[in-house]
């Protein structure tokens, strides 16, 4: 059930060059499984409510820019069940997918037009570093809201949160934790390497260009290999779920 989630994840923090087409549709395709997974989630849940209780409210906004946030109070109220509110943050979860996705396509098309047809330095620079700059934030936001939800989903359930007193997600809470671990430190090195890549960009001093430039293929590379052990990590979390929902 979680493999969207998960695959989407992980493609969302593979940083390619800015400016790169293939960087926006790569995100494109992780925001559009990041959609399909949450909505999979939604529709299970939805699934498991009594015959005899009300529809859950569904969520109207996307959460504001802390996203993560919005997730976690939601699901760690206690004056709510448990499962409406894991399907409003998934509702609001997966709204944020749609239109990041739509995002992506445009600034694809944008980074397309310098990449292939107008190709001027300056203006393909300026360019690149504010279509690039939006979608990685925009991942990474995905990304720390799901993983919200997947660790305040259990963490509510570990504390005996009303009619839950097993864990929902996986079979080990500790696996989900992990994961949220290399998440953090691959974003790190994505924010490292935007930095870097834009200074590399915009400043026309040498010596600026020569040190911005080695540590963003210093912090790229080692954002590769995160992203490589985070895959690893999700794989822990899927792997539980798999077993948990085999219970």
């Amino acid at each position: 059930m979680l493999l969207y989630t998960f695959t989407g994840c992980v493609l969302l923090l593979i940083q390619l060059p800015l400016g790169w087409t293939a960087g926006h549709l790569l995100k494109t395709i992780g925001f559009a499984l990041c959609y399909a997974g949450t909505k999979e989630m939604a529709e299970y849940s939805l699934s498991s409510l009594k015959n005899d209780c009300d529809p859950p409210v569904r969520e109207s906004g996307l959460g504001g820019i802390a996203v993560w946030r919005t997730v976690r109070e939601k699901l760690t109220a206690e004056d709510g069940d448990l499962e409406s509110s894991r399907i409003s943050a998934l509702s609001m979860l997966q709204k944020n997918a749609a239109v990041c996705t739509v995002a992506g396509i445009v600034c694809a098309a944008v980074a397309a037009v310098f990449e292939f047809i107008l190709k001027k330095s300056m203006a393909e620079n300026i360019t690149a570093v504010i279509t690039g700059t939006l979608q990685t934030l925009l991942a990474l936001r995905m990304v720390f809201g799901i993983i919200a939800f997947f660790e305040h989903s259990d963490r509510t359930a570990r504390a005996g949160h009303e009619r839950y007193k097993k864990l929902i997600i996986t079979d080990n809470f500790t696996d989900i934790l992990r994961s949220k671990d290399r998440i953090e430190k691959t974003a790190l090195c994505i924010i490292i390497n935007l930095l870097c890549d834009t200074l590399n960009r915009l400043v026309t001093v040498e010596s600026v260009q020569t040190y911005s430039g080695f540590m963003a293929a210093i912090s790229k590379l080692t954002s590769y290999v995160l992203v490589i052990v985070t895959a690893v990590r999700l794989r822990d979390v899927k792997k539980g779920a798999d077993r948990r929902s085999g219970q």
